[in-house]
């Protein structure tokens, strides 16, 4: 399915926009950068996988990152995203990877998260405009 024009701002900050374009597009996608691309960057910033860090993955969508790093061995990860839609088929996508977690949250209201409980916050969207080419 092709790509449509970009959506108004407004539109990009409610979960009925992002639930809609789960519901007819749920092909994978990472803004600008695949997961391989960045390896560099975060091998070098994150810490090592036998650290068991927690990572946790802001307005996740459909990104692959998360089992990106699964294979390499990060097995502690939430993600999160306020659509119910690609929460839900993320979970199903995911049953069976043990250390995926996918939860429906809103990250202007980070509900159920710590102080402490989190060693590492990917926001790739924000990460993949400060990162600098490999």
């Amino acid at each position: 399915m092709a790509r449509q024009t970009s959506p108004p701002l407004e539109a990009l900050a409610t979960p009925e926009y992002w639930n809609t374009r789960y519901t007819t597009d749920p092909t994978p996608f990472d803004w600008f950068k695949k997961p391989t691309s960045i390896h560099p960057f975060l091998t070098k910033h994150l810490p090592p996988p036998t650290s068991n860090p927690s990572i946790l993955h802001l307005g996740c969508g459909n990104s692959l990152l998360p089992e990106d790093l699964h294979r390499r061995n990060y097995n502690d990860q939430t993600s999160v995203d306020f659509s119910e839609v690609v929460i839900r088929d993320m979970k199903a996508k995911y049953k069976g990877f043990e250390g995926l977690r996918w939860e429906v949250m809103d990250v202007r209201k980070m509900r159920g998260v710590g102080d402490g409980e989190v060693g590492v916050a990917i926001d790739k969207v924000c990460f993949l405009f400060t990162c600098p080419p490999p």
